[in-house]
């Protein structure tokens, strides 16, 4: 592929994720907007049907293109939790070029609370990265979206030594 269209493959995919991570246009909003409603509004959801909301959950928030998920049902005889873990990738602008992040999303949905850890993983991939890969290689956006997720995958915190 010649460098004039790979660069114009590149833009185009980073400028998808830059718009999927937009709040407004995201597909994940009005999914993520319905179960915090249920809990606002509605008090949280009965106990027996923890597991039920936390699946239908996950289902919803897969129908969206791009999202990993991991859905954890810890039970328990008085207190049952389900914990969803959430990636996706991000476009995050650079002073000069673009960077590709993966953004997570951890729900730990119980009777009355709901919890939402944002964070954001410490790899990312450059544009320019991107745009070399569609240049020597076959043309197809999974692949650089399959490199973050085994990237990730692979990454975790390192912390300082007390």
């Amino acid at each position: 592929m010649d460098e004039k269209l790979a660069r114009g493959v590149a833009r185009e995919l980073f400028r998808q994720f830059s718009l999927s991570t937009e709040m407004e246009i995201s597909l994940r909003t009005p999914i993520v907007r319905e179960l915090a409603r249920k809990y606002a509004e509605e008090g949280g959801v009965e106990d027996w049907n923890i597991f039920q909301v936390a699946s239908r959950f996950e289902k919803d928030l897969q129908s969206s293109k791009d999202i990993r998920t991991n859905l954890r049902l810890i039970r328990h005889p008085v207190r049952r939790k389900a914990i969803l873990e959430t990636t996706f990738a991000a476009s995050i602008a650079g002073t000069e070029q673009s960077w590709m992040i993966a953004l997570s999303n951890t729900y730990i949905l119980e009777k009355t609370s709901l919890r939402v850890i944002e964070t954001a993983h410490h790899v990312a991939i450059a544009q320019h990265a991107v745009l070399r890969l569609y240049e020597r290689g076959k043309p197809d956006e999974n692949l650089a979206k399959s490199i973050l997720d085994h990237v990730t995958i692979w990454t975790y915190p390192v912390w300082p030594k007390n």
